[in-house]
């Protein structure tokens, strides 16, 4: 069902009439995974937490993550990488660093 009209079309219709008027797409994947492959994830970061998710005390226990980002000026493609830091204890974000 179309969206904008209310018209129900077909998808095979819709790629029988886009293959005769030669319009084709491109399908772009995402890369899934992580920069080295490994059998197990333990080889990659050792598992200090060991799926203990709680704690008593502020301080005891930090997280975190970083995020590569990019972005152009002109033609020059550039990056930037965000981290945030995350206490379990409260669930509270203790800083974030940014390069």
């Amino acid at each position: 069902m179309d969206r904008n009209h209310g018209i129900h079309v077909n998808d095979k219709r819709i790629l029988r009439i886009d293959c005769a008027l030669h319009i084709h797409s491109t399908i772009r994947y995402r890369k899934h995974g992580c920069a080295k492959s490994a059998a197990s994830p333990e080889y990659i970061a050792k598992n200090y937490l060991n799926r203990q998710f709680h704690t008593d005390a502020p301080n005891m226990k930090w997280l975190t993550d970083a995020t590569g980002f990019k972005y152009y000026i002109g033609a020059e493609i550039l990056k930037i990488y965000l981290s945030a830091v995350l206490d379990l204890y409260d669930r509270r974000t203790v800083c974030l660093w940014h390069r």
